[in-house]
């Protein structure tokens, strides 16, 4: 059942993105077409609303979005205008580039935002498990390479007498840490 709604969510996140997008492609060709820019300028309008259409929702309906937006380039802004032929190699070339453009830097705005994702996903299991880790009590704490002390629970916090605002993020020695007492003098090496 949770699947199922899932699935429905996306669908109607995708169709609202690819609703939304239509009507912010027309609004700038209609600007862009008005004030009378050139290839250049709308194709470098045009992909700035992809990729802010792309931080938005799916791959595919900015993928799809990319190639209407193509078209309308190479129909209203590449001589002949009101024609889907080009008669210029370097209208062929920048409408070409704009695709690319489009479809790469739309790959990597995915790509980055389910890098992000995960990422954040890490940090909720980490933070999960430090929770987990303060419910029992037994002392636990974390040193990194340098000894520098990165997690303490509140078992420890209760053994050792330090809270974790003491000692969390600095290097203490195990001997100041454990308030260890020794019979004869600690030879350093």
């Amino acid at each position: 059942m949770q699947i199922k709604r899932d699935w429905k969510s996306a669908l109607w996140h995708s169709v609202a993105q690819g609703f939304f997008g239509g009507i912010a492609l027309a609004l700038v060709t209609m600007a862009c077409f008005s004030l009378g820019l050139d290839l250049a300028t709308t194709a470098f309008a045009y992909l700035i609303v992809i990729v802010l259409l792309s931080l938005m929702g799916s791959f595919y309906v900015s993928a799809v979005l990319s190639i209407i937006a193509v078209a309308a380039l190479n129909y209203f802004f590449a001589p002949p205008i009101f024609n889907f032929r080009v008669d210029q190699a370097q209208d062929s070339v920048l409408v070409i580039a704009f695709l690319l453009t489009s479809v790469i830097v739309t790959g990597l705005v995915r790509k980055a935002r389910s890098q992000t994702e995960a990422a954040l996903e890490a940090e909720t299991v980490q933070r999960e498990q430090a929770w987990l880790l303060n419910l029992t009590h037994d002392s636990i704490f974390v040193r990194d390479m340098n000894d520098v002390i990165t997690y303490w629970n509140h078992a420890a916090e209760e053994f050792y007498g330090w809270t974790a605002e003491d000692v969390v993020g600095k290097r203490v020695t195990t001997h100041q840490l454990l308030k260890t007492v020794f019979p004869a003098p600690l030879r350093c090496h």
